[in-house]
């Protein structure tokens, strides 16, 4: 256990420093000898936050230990405070989650025992896009304490701070990371294709690319379908749920992140032969109502079609 605390400790002053808060190796190891743990309760530590990006996004996992110092059984209650730019993917330890996107507050899975140690393994991704060189967010915190209770100064804490690998694997010298405020998605289409079923009613298949632009927090993308009058239910492929706007397939997306896919609707038997135009128009999911956008103005397209005579 002393190794691990040890390391904790190194790893602490590192991100310390690179935050530029001016403390010194040898004075975090003291401040960290110096603090007693509560003679009741849970001790909670966080361990290192390093993400690595896999060619698409960035993604890592934070281990959380939390130890019941007291004799009795008891369940517990965890949250954590989420820096800008990170998002949780989910959980392993916790469970019956709920929060927003910078804090979510969750159960342990089962009853801890007295003096028992649990983990809880946090997996994390990032809005970033890849970087030549190390980046280090704001801190975060983890926090725990026995279900019940209410004395917010009660909860034992720690904080962390996510790393990003640099493109090459480097986690030296990393910069402080400041994500985009507002997100700027992009559509794009291709050539749209109508077909034709035996009962004369035609299908209506515009392919379209939609791709995060920044590293702005988002939960994905939605799309509003505004198709020729008489047009059938509009729906996507890959399947996502239409209920008034369409879902992008995928969740939440990265910066330079692109997601293809169609929007397909139907136009009845006995439409008349002419041009018509359909107009697409994407919208980043912020799940806290309609975002603004960097660039507004290539976040729709109008893809044209025939019906044949």
């Amino acid at each position: 256990m002393g190794a691990t605390f040890g390391s904790r400790r190194w790893w602490r002053a590192g991100v310390t420093a690179a935050l530029g808060l001016g403390m010194t190796l040898l004075g975090a190891t003291a401040a960290a000898a110096e603090s007693a743990p509560p003679k009741d309760g849970f001790v909670v530590r966080a361990g290192g936050l390093v993400l690595t990006h896999n060619g698409q996004r960035y993604e890592g996992s934070l281990k959380v230990s939390i130890r019941n110092l007291s004799s009795t059984t008891v369940f517990g209650d965890f949250e954590i405070e989420i820096p800008a730019g990170l998002t949780v993917i989910t959980l392993d330890g916790a469970s019956a989650c709920f929060g927003s996107r910078a804090h979510w507050s969750c159960g342990m899975n089962s009853a801890m025992g007295p003096g028992e140690l649990r983990t809880v393994t946090v997996y994390f991704g990032s809005f970033a896009a890849g970087e030549r060189y190390a980046r280090i967010t704001a801190p975060g915190k983890v926090t725990a304490a026995p279900s019940g209770t209410t004395t917010r100064n009660a909860w034992e804490s720690d904080d962390y701070a996510g790393i990003l690998r640099s493109t090459t694997g480097s986690v030296r010298h990393p910069r402080p990371y400041q994500p985009s405020t507002v997100p700027d998605l992009a559509l794009t289409a291709g050539s749209t294709v109508v077909t034709r079923d035996d009962t004369g009613t035609y299908l209506v298949r515009v392919p379209l690319t939609v791709q995060d632009r920044n590293d702005a927090f988002n939960i994905g993308a939605y799309l509003r379908i505004d198709a020729p009058e008489g047009h059938g239910f509009p729906h996507v492929e890959p399947t996502a749920i239409c209920i008034g706007v369409c879902d992008v397939w995928g969740g939440w997306m990265a910066s330079g992140e692109s997601r293809d896919l169609a929007v397909l609707f139907t136009m009845p038997s006995g439409t008349a032969p002419g041009s018509y135009q359909v107009t697409v128009t994407g919208t980043m999911n912020e799940n806290n109502g309609t975002p603004a956008d960097v660039t507004p103005e290539n976040n729709a397209v109008t893809a044209s079609f025939t019906i044949p005579a």
